[in-house]
């Protein structure tokens, strides 16, 4: 990282462990510019995108809904529990999101008014954004509490919970690969103290 340049923070973690308020304790007391992988992702999946292109050219048009768009659960619905359709869907995004970020990071540092680029991936491992990143953060919280907050706010059910917590990195996987550990067990404002303590 060169001087005055804003250091990259790549922010991971399981499901329901509270990436997002991470992000946006950042963005909005520490001067940080958020990148959300899944927005970018969703962006590079509508109409005109490359990313809907690809995705239109192996399912076809029956997943699609009247204004054109791709129809997320109904595709979801087809990869989901079939690994092989699952990471062809994400050889069609995943690389193409990437490319997306990086553009974004490279156009944020040129305005040279952040002090951190945030990137929020739950898959930030998984898809190499070590590589541009300064410092990856691990966003901790207790499965029973991960869950608790999946029902509450997605209105998952324990079945899909379970689902999508098997097919995620262990706790162990991100302490390893991960420089620093957000825990997110309490409340908001002791993960803002946590946060400033690293940033300080």
């Amino acid at each position: 990282m060169k001087q005055n340049e804003p250091k990259i923070i790549g922010i991971t973690g399981e499901v329901g462990s509270g990436k997002s308020e991470v992000v946006k304790i950042l963005a909005q007391n520490f001067k940080a510019h958020a990148i959300i992988a899944d927005n970018v992702a969703r962006q590079l999946c509508e109409k005109g995108h490359v990313s809907y292109e690809l995705i239109v050219k192996k399912f076809g048009n029956n997943i699609l809904l009247k204004n054109g768009e791709i129809d997320r659960s109904k595709l979801a619905d087809i990869v989901f529990g079939n690994n092989e359709l699952l990471s062809e869907l994400n050889s069609y995004t995943h690389p193409y999101v990437k490319e997306a970020i990086l553009k974004e990071v490279s156009d944020v540092k040129k305005k040279g008014v952040y002090n951190c680029i945030v990137i929020e991936a739950a898959l930030l491992l998984e898809d190499g954004f070590q590589d541009i990143c300064d410092e990856l953060w691990y966003v901790y919280s207790d499965e029973n509490i991960r869950r608790e907050r999946l029902k509450t706010s997605r209105n998952y059910q324990e079945g899909k919970i379970n689902s999508i917590m098997e097919s995620q990195s262990s706790s162990s996987e991100f302490r390893d690969a991960c420089d620093k550990i957000i825990v997110n067990n309490t409340n908001l404002n002791d993960v803002f103290w946590q946060i400033k303590n690293y940033l300080s």
